[in-house]
């Protein structure tokens, strides 16, 4: 069991107020087969359990977004959050403002033109940039690396959006 916990928001169907938990690496191995395998009208959204709520609201500091595409093999990320979720090691980590940032992943090459898009938000019809989008093999494992270590992945390259 991880010592982080996801809470995932994915399925109108439900109620939208009860996320579904997500403890373990076969937890979440399940939930991403039931995301891949589905066309859901919005993406998903996940928070982690063990960071800080803020503001009167009480809402998480962060939000993870997450889509994918199962016939072209294709899936992204994004993550807003403070400095402090982004691991010390990173690349990027002394360019970061302080108040932290929203970062897409990033992979090189990009996927083809052809690529079917994904979505960061599907009602506004926002796009992840084609270069965001990662084999499911490496989307899956970055997932993975934030179950366990709560903090934005460093198995993917990471880059900078302004919109999420």
């Amino acid at each position: 069991m991880s010592p982080h916990e996801l809470e995932v928001w994915f399925d109108a169907a439900q109620d939208e107020t009860v996320p579904v938990l997500v403890r373990t690496d076969a937890e979440l191995d399940a939930l991403l087969d039931r995301l891949v395998d589905r066309d859901l009208p919005h993406p998903p959204n996940m928070t982690l359990t063990t960071r800080p709520l803020v503001g009167p609201h009480a809402t998480p500091d962060h939000l993870v977004k997450i889509d994918t595409d199962r016939s072209a093999g294709l899936g992204a990320i994004l993550l807003l959050g403070p400095l402090d979720i982004v691991p010390t090691t990173a690349l990027d980590h002394d360019r970061i403002d302080p108040e932290g940032g929203i970062w897409v992943t990033r992979t090189d090459p990009p996927a083809p033109d052809t690529a079917p898009p994904l979505y960061i938000d599907k009602a506004t019809r926002t796009r992840y940039p084609h270069d965001a989008a990662l084999p499911l093999a490496t989307w899956r494992i970055a997932l993975h690396e934030l179950l366990h270590t709560g903090l934005r992945p460093t198995t993917v390259d990471w880059q900078p959006s302004d919109v999420y």
